[in-house]
């Protein structure tokens, strides 16, 4: 996908307002109303995610090699409330 000038404009307006994390305490709760407990996720080895999950306290339940051995991709999971609360302290909400 090719973003135009206008796109790029509007994206840096949003930069700094941590919306990724508001979006994830928003999934966490519904999937807390829903009874979930433990979210999962997964994703490669060098996204900018990856390092977002470790420091919400997730821990890599698996690593696998994919794409002939030449991707490093790992499943993640964490307590909800743990990661939940840690997401409040660095919105600021807590």
């Amino acid at each position: 996908m090719q973003l135009s000038s206008p796109d790029c404009v509007s994206l840096k307006v949003h930069r700094g307002r941590k919306i990724s994390l508001r979006l994830l305490l928003c999934v966490f709760e519904r999937f807390e109303r829903r009874g979930m407990k433990q979210p999962a996720a997964c994703n490669h080895h060098l996204a900018f995610s990856h390092s977002l999950y470790r420091k919400f306290s997730a821990t890599v339940l698996r690593q696998d090699r994919q794409m002939d051995g030449k991707m490093l991709v790992e499943a993640f999971t964490a307590d909800m409330s743990m990661m939940k609360a840690l997401l409040q302290e660095s919105l600021g909400q807590a």
